[in-house]
């Protein structure tokens, strides 16, 4: 999985997981709040995933087998 620091660090926002938890201090609705952070975390995943996989194919060398 992507690392949360990592990625926060590059988009200069609050880690995403430290927000939640503070949302569900203040709110006392952890499921909501945790489903739309996995939501989230899903979404980023793959994008980053279909972002890779079309850079792969872009990078391939000419007769490497194509998946």
């Amino acid at each position: 999985m992507i690392e949360t620091s990592a990625l926060v660090s590059v988009i200069g926002m609050q880690e995403p997981t430290r927000r939640a938890d503070e949302l569900v201090v203040v709110e006392y609705r952890p499921l909501e709040i945790y489903t739309v952070l996995v939501l989230e975390y899903l979404f980023l995943v793959l994008l980053v995933s279909a972002a890779v996989r079309r850079l792969e194919r872009r990078l391939a060398l000419p007769g490497e087998s194509r998946r």
